[in-house]
């Protein structure tokens, strides 16, 4: 992963990374209330950002390009 928010990660902010040429560029593992925002993501092999189990997150203005699967997995409506 290019970042990874692990269990129970809480309010933090990942926002203006380059980030390239990962498996995922940023996953976010049950973790509640954090913000993903300004963002660009490119030529990850499998999903650009993933969110699993997760709850009350923002993810906003995140520019995802060229990756192998999803551009972004597991993002609930309305985040």
């Amino acid at each position: 992963w290019g970042i990874h928010l692990c269990v129970n990660a809480q309010d933090v902010t990942v926002a203006g990374n380059t980030i390239e040429g990962c498996q995922n560029g940023i996953y976010v593992n049950a973790s509640q209330n954090n913000a993903v925002t300004g963002n660009t993501i490119n030529s990850m092999t499998t999903d650009g950002i993933v969110i699993n189990g997760s709850s009350n997150n923002s993810i906003v203005g995140n520019k995802i390009h060229n990756c192998g699967g999803a551009g972004a997995d597991g993002i609930p409506p309305g985040c």
